[in-house]
């Protein structure tokens, strides 16, 4: 799948994004939970009313991990990225992506996330 100059997986995630799996304590020290036994889980509010929250799920077995941007009072994805392509001077997207590009450069710097830099589509 093609969409806007990047490569999706199935799921939309831009394919140049990938994930590694540190030892279990720095998972944990990061901020992971395994409650679902099988996956790495980590999840932070990203807007100030604390209603769209920015989530990584790294399965255990090593397969295709995602990041889901949500609306938790609707239960839908909150396209940040595409809202700003038609709007760029939406000041709650502009938020949104500060704070997710934030999440994202230090999952990257501890080297959780490998393959994005800032901007880049998620």
């Amino acid at each position: 799948m093609t969409k806007n100059n990047y490569e999706a997986d199935s799921r939309g995630l831009n394919v140049a994004i990938t994930s590694n799996i540190l030892p279990e304590e720095q998972m944990r020290k990061l901020g992971f939970t395994d409650h679902l036994e099988s996956v790495w889980y980590y999840s932070k509010y990203v807007s100030k009313n604390k209603q769209i929250t920015f989530n990584v799920s790294i399965p255990k077995d090593g397969s295709r991990f995602e990041i889901d941007i949500l609306d938790e009072n609707f239960l839908q994805p909150y396209d940040y990225q595409a809202i700003l392509s038609s709007n760029p001077n939406n000041h709650y997207a502009k938020q949104i992506k500060k704070t997710v590009e934030d999440h994202m450069q230090q999952l990257f710097n501890y080297g959780i996330i490998a393959g994005w830099k800032p901007g880049m589509y998620i």
